[in-house]
C-alpha cells in the first residue's frame, strides 16, 4: 500500500481505525485520506535508510517524488512526499561558496514562505508549533520556493484547552535557532498572570528569526559559541544574538530584533510576520547598516 502526502494537503492512511477517526476530528481538515497503486509507482535509486526504512527517489504520474518507507505489521508502506529538487538551504549556501549571498527579494521571498508554513501551522485547531526550524529542514522547489519539512520533533498543542503546560526539554532541536525559554526547559503555554499565557508557538518565531539571520548573511548565526556556551547563557539570561548590523535592510533588521526578544509574550505571531513582510518594499541601493557595530563588550555581541 501506498500513502500520499501531497505538499499541500497531507494525508493520512486509508481504513481508519475509530481512534484515528476521532484523532483526525480533533486534529481538523489538515489530514486527509487518500491510498495510490503500487503500479502507478516508478522507484528509482536509494537515497538512503533510517531506523523507519528507506527512501527512495521515483516517480508518480510523471511527477518527480520522494518515497519513504515504513514500518508496519502487516504490509510493507511508503509515503510519498513531493521531490524537492534545491535541496535543503543550507546546502544550497554551501554550494553557492562563501562568498555568494541572495539578493533581498530573495530573502524576502523565502521569509514568506516559511511565515506562511507558520501561519498554517500555527492558525491550525488545535495549533502545531514546529520545534525544530534551522536551514537544513528548510526545502528548496525547482522554482526556487521554500517548504518547511522534517515534523519529527513537532507537537499538537492543547486539543483546544488553552489554561495545558508542557514542557520543552532543553534537547528538543538545535541550541543555536533554540528559544531562551526552551534551554531553560520552562513551561510554556502556561498562564505566568491572570489571563496571559505563555505562547508555545512563538518558540518558532523566535527560531524564524534566526533563520532570517542566516538567510541574509550565509552564516551560522552564532558559529564560536558552544553548546555549554549557550546552556549557561539562557540559564544565567544572557543574551546572545547574533550582530544586527550585518543585516542591510534596517526594516528586516527590525523584525528579527522583535521575533528575538527575551519576552515570548513580546515577539509578533506569525500572521504579523507575514503582513509585515508582504509590505516590504525594499530601496535599491540597500539602506545603510541597520546599526552601528557594536562594541565586543555589547549583549549583543555576547559569544559571538
Amino acid at each position: 500500500m501506498y500513502i500520499r502526502l501531497d505538499a499541500d494537503r497531507p494525508f493520512s492512511p486509508v481504513g481508519d481505525t475509530e481512534e484515528e477517526e476521532k484523532r483526525k476530528k480533533q486534529e481538523g481538515a489538515l489530514f486527509q485520506t487518500a491510498a495510490i497503486q503500487e503500479e502507478e509507482i516508478i522507484l528509482g535509486k536509494k537515497l538512503g535508510e533510517g531506523e523507519q526504512g528507506c527512501v527512495y527517489q521515483g516517480q508518480w504520474r510523471g511527477r518527480a517524488v520522494v518515497a519513504k518507507g515504513a514500518s508496519a505489521k502487516e504490509e510493507p508502506t511508503l509515503f510519498l512526499t513531493e521531490f524537492m529538487e534545491g535541496g535543503n538551504l543550507q546546502e544550497f549556501f554551501e554550494a553557492k561558496g562563501r562568498a555568494w549571498r541572495p539578493s533581498l527579494l530573495l530573502v524576502l521571498q523565502w521569509a514568506r514562505d516559511l511565515a506562511r508554513a507558520l501561519c498554517c501551522l500555527h492558525s491550525h485547531t488545535p495549533p502545531i508549533v514546529h520545534r525544530d526550524l534551522k536551514p537544513c529542514n528548510l526545502l528548496l522547489s525547482a522554482s526556487g520556493h521554500l517548504k518547511l519539512a522534517d515534523f519529527g520533533l513537532s507537537r499538537v498543542l492543547g486539543g483546544g484547552n488553552e489554561t495545558s503546560t508542557y514542557t520543552m526539554t532543553g534537547v528538543t532541536g538545535t541550541l543555536r535557532y533554540m528559544a531562551p525559554e526552551v534551554v531553560r526547559c520552562e513551561p510554556y503555554n502556561q498562564k505566568v498572570s491572570e489571563g496571559i499565557l505563555r505562547p508555545a508557538k512563538e518558540v518558532d518565531i523566535y527560531s524564524f528569526s534566526l533563520v532570517l539571520w542566516f538567510m541574509c548573511t550565509g552564516e551560522m548565526p552564532l558559529r564560536s559559541c558552544s553548546h555549554n556556551d549557550f546552556v549557561m547563557a539562557a540559564r544565567r539570561k544572557q543574551r546572545v544574538r547574533p550582530p544586527l548590523y550585518r543585516i542591510l535592510y534596517k526594516t528586516l533588521a527590525d523584525l528579527m530584533a522583535r521575533c528575538w526578544d527575551d519576552s515570548s509574550l513580546a515577539r509578533p505571531s506569525a500572521l504579523q510576520i507575514l503582513g509585515e513582510l508582504e509590505a516590504m518594499n525594499p530601496p535599491d541601493p540597500l539602506l545603510p547598516a541597520a546599526s552601528p557595530r557594536p562594541s565586543p563588550s555589547s549583549p549583543e555581541y555576547y559569544l559571538n
